[in-house]
């Protein structure tokens, strides 16, 4: 196995502990998407409730 590949799969195993919880890189970017995404949802519904609100 190439070191080139155990250092990349070393680097994306690192692990980091959020309060009591120990997460892995690949999960906190996961959890980032889904959270980008889920902001995005409700900026949406806050305008569609807007709109709802005005007529």
């Amino acid at each position: 196995m190439a070191s080139t590949t155990v250092l990349k799969w070393a680097h994306g195993a690192q692990k980091q502990m959020i309060g009591d919880t120990i997460y892995i890189n690949n999960d906190i970017k996961k959890i980032k998407k889904e959270n980008d995404r889920l902001r995005e949802e409700n900026d949406i519904l806050k305008r569609v409730a807007v709109l709802l609100a005005k007529n």
